[in-house]
């Protein structure tokens, strides 16, 4: 399953609604989510992100802004974006361009994590 997939299930809308201009509020906060785990597990700039969802980089910097003010504020909100969250850190669900752990390898005592482009 995508990070579109799974943000898109989570607040109730349609995948295709995430790349067009819309103002529904369920939209724009699945947008945020997605965003905001693009720029925290990727190594995407904001003007890629931007690319990715056809917007300007400044509104993906305003984006991550208020979905940190939203985590802070908005219960259910935080708790939709910590499930993604989970969702991507055990591997359930994939981030675009992000990087997925393939294997644990131990090596002169230290661990070295293999990582593949998604």
């Amino acid at each position: 399953m995508t990070l579109e997939e799974y943000t898109c299930e989570l607040f109730n809308c349609e995948i295709n609604d995430l790349f067009i201009r819309t103002r529904k509020r369920n939209v724009v906060d699945a947008r945020r989510v997605c965003m905001s785990a693009m720029r925290k597990f990727t190594n995407l700039t904001y003007q890629k992100i931007g690319e990715y969802f056809y917007k300007p980089h400044d509104i993906v910097i305003y984006h991550t802004k208020v979905f940190e003010n939203l985590c802070a504020t908005d219960k259910d909100f935080r708790g939709k974006a910590n499930m993604v969250y989970s969702a991507i850190d055990e591997g359930r669900i994939d981030v675009p361009y992000g990087k997925a752990v393939k294997s644990i390898d131990r090596l002169d005592e230290e661990m070295i994590i293999y990582a593949d482009l998604i």
